[in-house]
């Protein structure tokens, strides 16, 4: 049967609709994934580290059965006052003694300018280096949290113009299910329970995946250095 005139622009007009209903998605990052997965097999233990943990001696990482490690570039905005002042020796000593590692930057972004920045501070620490497991967006800082959904979407969306398909956020339970809801991207969920150093139920962010479950803030750990109490994750989506 052949269609009408008024038939044929409605057609048109629908899928137009769907065409832009689709990179809008896109655009703002909607949808609860997308972020590709973690090169570790599932359940591998991952930490993250920072000038907090002091000087850390990766020479022992393997021997303490660590598989990846998640280090701090920074926090806030592109400013080189707030880079974390052992990121340069974390990344060597991971690349030194071939431990697989991301990058994270703890945000304080309250503003779409703000989010941008701490995407551009991320770029420029990164810059000719290999995050295997991702970079992510740390998203915690009391008084950020209305904004914090149209942030992350400004800070992924910047990365992955500038070629950094490997992004992500960090939050907690209570946090990712109150304000982040459905972003795209990787998921690290922060949920402790008793944070007695070991796992025990895995959190739920409704129909979204968690990728990497940070477990602890109290894992003791011998022969990497540092204060020996690290925070701890398991990789839940990985190869």
């Amino acid at each position: 049967m052949s269609s009408s005139p008024i038939d044929n622009t409605r057609l048109l007009l629908g899928r137009r609709r769907n065409l832009l209903a689709t990179l809008t998605a896109l655009r703002i990052g909607g949808g609860g994934g997308g972020g590709g997965t973690l090169p570790l097999p599932v359940n591998s233990l991952v930490i993250d580290v920072s000038h907090n943990d002091g000087t850390l001696v990766w020479s022992g990482m393997a021997a303490a059965g660590i598989r990846g490690v998640i280090i701090r570039c920074g926090y806030g905005d592109d400013d080189p006052a707030q880079d974390d002042t052992e990121f340069a020796a974390n990344i060597a000593g991971a690349v030194a003694n071939n431990i697989p590692y991301g990058i994270y930057i703890y945000s304080y972004a309250t503003s779409l300018a703000s989010a941008q920045s701490e995407a551009e501070h991320v770029q420029r620490l990164a810059a000719g280096l290999n995050p295997t497991l991702g970079i992510w967006w740390d998203s915690e800082e009391p008084g950020t949290e209305l904004m914090a959904r149209n942030c992350y979407n400004t800070w992924r969306n910047n990365m992955l113009s500038t070629g950094y398909s490997m992004c992500g956020v960090y939050a907690s339970t209570a946090w990712y299910n109150s304000y982040l809801s459905g972003v795209a991207g990787l998921h690290w969920v922060a949920d402790w329970g008793v944070n007695d150093g070991l796992p025990h139920t895995q959190p739920s962010i409704g129909g979204d995946t968690v990728d990497l479950w940070q477990y602890t803030s109290n894992k003791a750990i011998t022969g990497i250095g540092g204060s020996g109490i690290f925070d701890a994750s398991l990789v839940l989506s990985g190869v």
